[in-house]
């Protein structure tokens, strides 16, 4: 019952509307990227089959560069065909989400990673600060040289986020340790280039980095892959990257955008669905950690335990503060050269 519709004007005007329409908007074109995009498509299609109904997936155009004006044309599109609700996956759709449900506040909108403001809007967030932390304190764990590495993908306030947390995770375990970070960039161009990905993660393992941490999207594919060929280790994102490199990937932060886009479609379902912001961290299951065959081996017994613990720590509210990056308070753990985009 699922369609995926690649964006063309003339296409969408046969689409007829019914009491729940929905369509669910990408700012990229390829959903499966072992990621973000592919976690939150697959929450999609399980809710279509569960539930037996049709959803609209709007991608854009193969080989497009989905700039704003881009977006925002995608946008207006489905609104103007009466699909309630619509889905914006990506921070890219923020601004665009706030302006328009202004104009449809008869229409219900939801949005993964962005806070609009809006009587219409639900934004969907997480507290990924938590499962960075998490992965900072395992990275410590297990690091040999006591230097340890995070990627970053767009250079934005989001993956600063990650970064600061997974600092103060580590340092939390050893308080000398030395945390390197590099980003890929400052467009959307930085999420989809795995080679750049690779060069930074080499130049880090040059200053004695056992041990990275990336959220880089598709770019992270190339950290793993330079982990793998200098026989460091290397902590995935978003879903279960283990099975990339068996061995190699000691853990996966699990950002479950699956589950929360399952959850929001279900609340419109049952008609108890309500505007506002839905924060989603280690409490609620919108944040985890994987343990599989692919990395048993090398995710000892002992630190299970310590994440386990951690986790429950955090969920009970009994943790001190993990930090939350913005551009004013800074991060008190690890040094940015300047101030990121929201």
């Amino acid at each position: 019952m699922l369609r995926i519709f690649v964006f063309l004007f003339i296409f969408l005007t046969s689409l007829q509307a019914h009491a729940f329409n929905p369509a669910v908007l990408f700012e990229t074109h390829d959903l499966d990227d072992d990621g973000f995009v592919q976690s939150t498509y697959e929450g999609v299609m399980a809710f279509s089959k569960y539930k037996n109904t049709e959803i609209e997936v709007i991608i854009p155009e193969g080989g497009i560069k989905a700039t704003i004006d881009y977006l925002e044309k995608m946008l207006i599109n489905v609104v103007e065909h009466r699909y309630d609700p619509i889905v914006c996956v990506g921070f890219s759709f923020g601004g665009l989400v706030e302006k328009i449900a202004a104009q449809h506040p008869d229409v219900k909108f939801i949005i993964i990673d962005y806070n609009s403001k809006g009587s219409n809007v639900q934004s969907i967030l997480f507290r990924e600060e938590e499962g960075a932390f998490l992965m900072g304190y395992l990275a410590a764990t297990a690091s040999k040289t006591q230097k340890i590495g995070f990627v970053g993908g767009m250079d934005i306030s989001l993956i600063r986020k990650f970064g600061c947390a997974y600092a103060q995770g580590a340092k939390d375990k050893i308080p000398d340790i030395i945390v390197f970070q590099a980003m890929a960039g400052d467009t959307n161009q930085a999420w989809v280039n795995p080679d750049k990905g690779a060069e930074l993660t080499r130049e880090l393992i040059d200053k004695g980095v056992d041990v990275v941490f990336h959220a880089a999207g598709m770019t992270g594919l190339g950290v793993i892959k330079a982990a793998r060929e200098a026989g460091i280790l290397a902590i995935g994102v978003d879903v279960n990257q283990n099975p990339l490199a068996p061995g190699v990937v000691l853990t996966s932060m699990l950002k479950r955008t699956d589950v929360a886009i399952f959850m929001a479609l279900s609340r419109i379902w049952q008609n108890q669905w309500h505007p506002g912001v839905v924060s989603l961290g280690v409490k609620e299951g919108g944040i985890d950690w994987s343990v599989d065959e692919h990395n048993i081996q090398i995710l000892k017994p002992d630190m299970q335990k310590q994440l386990t613990e951690l986790s429950f720590e955090i969920m009970a509210g009994i943790f001190r503060r993990v930090h939350r990056y913005n551009n004013e308070e800074g991060c008190p753990y690890l040094e940015f050269e300047q101030s990121a985009r929201n």
